[in-house]
């Protein structure tokens, strides 16, 4: 009895868990996945995001979108680019549009193994937004 006891409440824990983990938002960074974590406070979303801060005046506009019945929250993240002569390759990710931070490069996670906040999760350099291009 007690070990039919034991694999019921095992059973309902990881149900419990289940339930909890569907309850999840997935995060999008303009248009690439992310694997951001989403924190949930009351009815707000607290959706961790990280801004390179390269030059003296950097300035940024930052759309969220929340979408409660797919469980998504699409970010867009948009800066103005100078006008360069020509297309140049970025030379943070050497114009292969990684994140030069992750390890292996391009997965979104650090060397030990958690979302990496330069690339906010997306495996895409941010100097570049991914195309590789300044």
């Amino acid at each position: 009895m007690r070990n039919k006891l034991i694999v019921l409440l095992i059973f309902v824990a990881g149900l419990g868990i289940g339930f909890a983990a569907s309850d999840a938002y997935q995060v999008s960074v303009n248009g690439h996945p992310s694997k951001i974590q989403v924190e949930k406070d009351k009815e707000t979303l607290l959706v961790p995001i990280t801004l390179p801060a390269a030059g003296e005046n950097d300035q940024f506009t930052v759309t969220l979108h929340r979408d409660d019945t797919a469980k998504k929250v699409d970010v867009k993240i948009e800066s103005p680019k100078l006008k360069l002569r020509g297309a140049t390759d970025c030379y943070y990710c050497t114009g292969n549009g990684m994140c030069a931070n992750d390890y292996p490069p391009g997965s979104g996670r650090n060397y030990s193994n958690l979302t990496d906040g330069g690339c906010n999760g997306t495996g895409r350099c941010y100097h570049c937004s991914g195309t590789g291009k300044l």
